[in-house]
């Protein structure tokens, strides 16, 4: 029986049990199953915040998205892990998470408490943040231009984004709502970031931004080969190497 706190006059509680004849039978669950239910329960934690308590088998969940992101995924106690809020007036409607991903492009999502990892709250913030990762990692090279010779999508693929969204009326793809559709000029804030933060937040990021210096390393490799086997056809087969 639920429990209101003192001056409390209204309360919800939620309960659930597996049921276990849909799962074959079995008498417990255990494995990447119970995994999978320990990570979702930890995520309602986190999206629903401290006005709303969690408990998973008789545990009390206190656990922020931070916390989350930085447990699942970042690791290093969130030392490789920059964290930007997005307003509107004084209400935060978006929460920005970025760090490296070994494991190609990783996007992790939340639209209005819904797991939603992507569509255009998502879309528009990788965006952003790929573009800025070409606008520091030129500056690490000595202030070259890199816009041309590194396409978002490769930078993309060295990327964890998490994005926390409060959206007005959002419409999704299907009834899974695996993808957000609503357009980025109507979901309810601008999804803009701040340019001088992001920069900033990213170079702090040494694991991320060397990932991207070694696709500049790869392409400029590359060019230089392509430069020396040009040369070797041009004198008849004697390798040329450009000044």
């Amino acid at each position: 029986e639920s429990k209101l706190p003192a001056g409390q006059t209204a309360s919800v509680e939620l309960r659930w049990t597996p049921d276990l004849a849909r799962f074959g039978g079995v008498d417990t669950l255990e494995g990447a199953v119970t995994d999978q239910i320990r990570a979702r329960v930890y995520e309602c934690a986190a999206v629903l915040g401290e006005r709303t308590t969690v408990t998973f088998n008789g545990e009390t969940l206190t656990t922020s998205m931070r916390d989350l992101v930085v447990t699942q995924v970042v690791g290093d106690g969130g030392t490789q892990l920059h964290c930007e809020t997005v307003k509107s007036g004084k209400r935060v409607r978006a929460e920005v998470y970025v760090a490296f991903s070994p494991e190609g492009f990783r996007p992790m999502g939340f639209v209005n408490g819904v797991r939603c990892a992507a569509g255009t709250h998502v879309d528009s913030v990788v965006q952003q943040v790929a573009e800025a990762l070409v606008r520091v990692a030129g500056r690490q090279q000595h202030g070259k231009d890199l816009a041309k010779e590194l396409p978002t999508r490769l930078v993309r693929s060295r990327l964890f984004v998490c994005v926390r969204a409060l959206v007005d009326s959002p419409a999704f793809d299907s009834q899974t709502k695996d993808q957000l559709v609503t357009p980025a000029s109507k979901l309810g804030y601008d999804p803009k970031l701040d340019p001088k933060k992001l920069d900033k937040g990213l170079a702090a990021l040494p694991t991320l931004l060397d990932s991207v210096l070694d696709l500049v390393r790869f392409k400029d490799q590359q060019r230089l080969k392509r430069e020396v086997r040009k040369g070797a056809g041009a004198a008849g087969g004697r390798p040329s190497v450009p000044k």
